[in-house]
Parts: C-alpha cells; structure tokens; sequence
C-alpha cells in the first residue's frame, strides 16, 4: 500500500503492522513530518509568543510541504473510497 501511495501521490508513508504492535494484516501507516524545517518553524512561533494562537497561515508559511502532503492522502483514500 505504501509503494503504491508513493507511487500515485508522491508522499512516502512508513507502513505499521508488527513493528507498531499491530497484527501483520492491519494496514496501518506511520506518518513521519520530516519535511520542514523545525527550526526555522519552532523560531517563528518563538516570535508569535505563548499568548497568541498559531493559526492556519502560520502553518501554511512553515509547515506547507506537511500541510500538502496530507491532502494528498486524502485526495487518494477519497479515490480508493469512491471506487
């Protein structure tokens, strides 16, 4: 599955099954937010302060790689749902 979603969507996934303590024939996947930068984003909400809420263009501007890849999975469970 996860070769597959790779293939289709680009997003790589880790899968889970027996290594997440799940059984062999669970389809589970790890989702791994590796694709931003951490320091960058963790100095910008150093900047917005305690007080304020981060809010979705915050996300947008640090995290946006992350926020994409995500509607790519559900753009393609969508797909798989619908089919």
């Amino acid at each position: 599955m996860c070769a597959v979603m790779f293939t289709e969507t680009k997003v790589a996934l880790l899968a889970g099954g027996v290594t997440h303590l799940d059984s062999p024939e669970s389809l589970t996947v790890q989702l791994c937010y590796v694709n931003f930068d951490g320091k960058a984003a963790l100095a910008a909400s150093r900047k917005v302060g305690l007080a304020t809420k981060i809010g979705d263009e915050f996300v947008l501007k640090n995290c946006g790689t992350t926020v994409e890849a995500i509607g790519e999975i559900t753009k393609w469970c969508t797909k798989l749902q619908e089919s």
